[in-house]
């Protein structure tokens, strides 16, 4: 499985983490790739 993780769930975290499960769809409902964002917060406004 590859695991992709992103730092930083601001602005450019989340359009990243959301091209990536858009281009990467198919491998994801396989189970192939993981994307996971990691914040220093809990809460994303």
């Amino acid at each position: 499985m590859t695991r992709v993780v992103l730092l930083g769930g601001g602005v450019g975290g989340s359009m990243v983490s959301n091209q990536l499960a858009r281009e990467l769809k198919s491998e994801i409902v396989r189970g192939e790739v993981e994307i996971t964002v990691i914040n220093a917060s809990e809460v994303h406004v």
